[in-house]
């Protein structure tokens, strides 16, 4: 299990444990204990967060057992995973207020995380000279790295393990595999949103909204077409310091189907500051109906590959000119590019008019449509956090709210005392994801 599916877990818990009372205690205990271990064991926690790897939550650890390989923590995912970290402050935050109890812990964890992004973005340049030198203040500027978390043997130390499996280590000075990326600046968009709706600090508005226009921003591009001065107007996501355009969800065919709601996210973040994020094509026809393709094939995302047929619209000299023809758009099996549908429609409060009334109601029919997928119990779908997400950030009291206790006996009753884990017997190994504890015994 990955941080980000423990995270958003841990999510439910903080919400849940606030409106069930029995056992309400427990639960408060429970949530607690996880919290401290993510802290603790997933989180290269210094207090300073200009320190290369503090404070953004790796994706596991990996404690082989009976067989002689190393012990590992691997970064992976890691700024989407530091953007639902992020998310998961600003609810703790929000709780802890409303509830009357103290809130300054989790707010300062919560400026270590947004100084954690700014890090990663003014020392992503540095990867990609020559000769490292001391960040300019221009390099702030919304192109990041994941992580700069080095196999140094401090961090081995601090984690109690023999190796760090980063992608700064990996890749810096060597390839541009470790940087922002689609979904990436998803998961970023989704923390910030979170922090800005649930924590009125000045600091943390000033932060949210700044680094949404940054993240935004450098995903559009003018081009010169052939060095003649004529401006073509292009949403990708380029590297500033080689000129080429970024892998993993940095192509134009790759933002397309998704770029209204990408763009919109950024505006409801931002547009008391800046105003629309849209920019020449993100708002035409053409993006609008490539996006409401990707809501309406949603379940079929989950369940296996398709492919939905869009067009293209290009601008120069801020003009539209004819769609160059029509896009095959390819989706991989399973459920990650769904994901991102999801957390998109969750951002935007946008859902397929006409199946549903609102977005409670939608997600929640994309969970009764996705039951037993991937492991998941008989009468789970998958992605159950979300109906909870859209009632936190935009309310719901029809009739098909979900009762707590299914909750309850399905995540918390359920939530191992240890923490996420997940087994690998055939090779007699354990892959540990937060808020699991390094432990060898279970």
């Amino acid at each position: 299990m990955k941080t980000k599916a423990v995270i958003l877990a841990v999510i439910l818990l903080s919400f849940l444990s606030q409106v069930l009372s029995q056992d309400h205690q427990l639960n408060l205990e429970k949530y607690w204990y996880y919290r401290e271990r993510l802290k603790n064991d997933f989180i290269y926690y210094t207090g300073d967060p200009t320190m290369k790897g503090s404070h953004q939550p790796v994706e596991c650890r990996m404690n082989y057992i009976n067989v002689n390989k190393a012990d590992y923590v691997r970064m992976g995912d890691a700024t989407a995973n530091l953007g639902y970290y992020i998310g998961l402050l600003a609810i703790e935050y929000r709780l802890l207020k409303d509830n009357g109890q103290e809130t300054d812990e989790t707010l300062l964890e919560l400026y270590n995380a947004l100084q954690a992004y700014d890090r990663l973005d003014l020392n992503a340049e540095n990867c990609f000279r020559d000769l490292p030198i001391n960040p300019l203040p221009e390099d702030w500027n919304g192109f990041f790295i994941r992580d700069d978390m080095e196999n140094d043997t401090v961090l081995q130390n601090y984690f109690n393990v023999t190796e760090i499996n980063s992608g700064y280590d990996n890749c810096c000075h060597q390839n541009d595999s470790n940087v922002v990326s689609q979904d990436q600046v998803i998961r970023l968009f989704l923390g910030l949103r979170l922090a800005q709706l649930m924590v009125p600090d000045e600091y943390v508005q000033e932060r949210t909204i700044e680094t949404a226009h940054e993240i935004i921003t450098a995903m559009y591009y003018m081009y010169d077409l052939f060095g003649l001065g004529i401006d073509v107007a292009v949403w990708e996501i380029k590297n500033p310091i080689t000129g080429e355009v970024v892998p993993l969800g940095g192509q134009l065919i790759e933002l397309f189907p998704l770029l209204w709601a990408e763009a919109e996210s950024a505006s409801n973040i931002t547009s008391e500051i800046y105003g629309s994020e849209h920019r020449s094509w993100s708002n035409s026809n053409l993006t609008i109906t490539a996006w409401k393709d990707a809501q309406c094939n949603i379940v079929n995302l989950i369940q296996g590959t398709i492919e939905i047929e869009f067009e293209i619209m290009l601008y120069v000299l801020g003009f539209p000119v004819l769609p160059f023809g029509r896009i095959t758009w390819t989706e991989e099996v399973g459920p990650f590019n769904s994901a991102m549908v999801e957390e998109l429609s969750l951002l935007t409060n946008d859902w397929v008019q006409g199946q549903d009334n609102n977005l409670y109601e939608w997600f929640c029919g994309i969970c009764e449509n996705t039951e037993e997928l991937y492991n998941m119990p008989e009468d789970v779908g998958i992605f159950p956090q979300f109906p909870l997400l859209a009632k936190l950030m935009y309310g719901y009291n029809g009739p098909e709210l979900i009762p707590a206790d299914y909750y309850k006996i399905h995540f918390f009753d359920t939530a191992p005392p240890c923490g996420a884990h997940n087994y690998k017997f055939d090779e007699r190994d354990d892959i540990t994801a937060p808020p699991m504890a390094y432990s060898k015994s279970f």
